[in-house]
């Protein structure tokens, strides 16, 4: 998929063109209006993602524009950085970098970007029964900084921002129970709506991964079936994207 964090970029058509360049990781955040959302992956995972959430046109900036923000994308594969160190200095009373990550990497203007966005939006395929590796590690970075031991981990966020996750995977819609990816999914959501106030969540299921599935050796999938799904289920998948980035430029929850 794509991913999200708080960018500020492109309006209209050029959000279109962002999409276009969905490759591996991405964030992106909704804002003042302005959305920046994020995604990451490999070359493969991101035409994936390409297809099934972020269409060629850029569903969801677009659904995003017509509300009025300005959007953009960032790739987290374009990014050198590791997942949080154990510094504790984001915990450190009257320390320079309380409430904020002290690590010094490619990875902390991306995070001081996020933390102004009016909205974020974090994509990413799922990779052994979870988000990406690259996905994790800037999860851990951006989040933990905000949350504080104290009774509850309260958030020390200064602001109340919609957010959401999006989630694509090769596997059955019935599968997210059946293999537990809901545990895993609910256990992230909470984590963002506990950060920054609300969370929502869109999963694309049995996703189209190969032009030509004969080129691969893949013989657990059908790769008609696949095709079918593409052409009758994409549409759906296109809409629901195209109304998350609306709704939450817009700042309304999800009913």
């Amino acid at each position: 998929m794509g991913p999200s964090i708080p960018l500020r970029a492109a309006e209209g058509a050029a959000a279109g063109q962002q999409a276009r360049r969905l490759q591996r990781g991405d964030s992106a955040a909704v804002g003042k209006p302005s959305v920046q959302r994020g995604a990451d992956h490999d070359p493969a995972a991101r035409r994936r993602l390409r297809r099934e959430l972020y269409h060629p046109e850029g569903i969801y900036p677009d659904g995003a524009a017509a509300a009025g923000a300005t959007t953009k994308l960032v790739h987290l594969y374009d990014y050198t950085y590791k997942g949080c160190i154990s510094c504790f200095e984001c915990k450190r009373l009257g320390g320079k970098n309380y409430g904020q990550c002290a690590v010094k990497d490619e990875l902390r203007p991306l995070l001081a970007e996020a933390a102004a966005a009016d909205a974020l939006i974090i994509g990413t395929p799922v990779y052994f029964g979870a988000e990406t590796g690259e996905t994790r590690s800037f999860m851990e970075r951006l989040l933990f900084p905000y949350l504080t031991y104290t009774p509850g981990y309260a958030s020390i966020f200064p602001r109340k921002i919609p957010t959401a996750l999006i989630y694509d995977m090769n596997v059955p819609e019935a599968a997210i129970v059946e293999r537990q990816y809901d545990s895993f999914i609910e256990r992230a959501r909470g984590f963002m709506e506990r950060t920054f106030g609300a969370c929502e969540v869109l999963t694309a299921t049995d996703t189209y991964q190969f032009d030509d599935y004969s080129k691969y050796l893949c013989t657990v999938w059908d790769a008609d079936a696949k095709a079918k799904r593409r052409a009758e289920v994409f549409p759906q998948d296109l809409a629901k994207a195209s109304a998350l980035g609306e709704r939450l430029a817009a700042g309304v929850p999800q009913a």
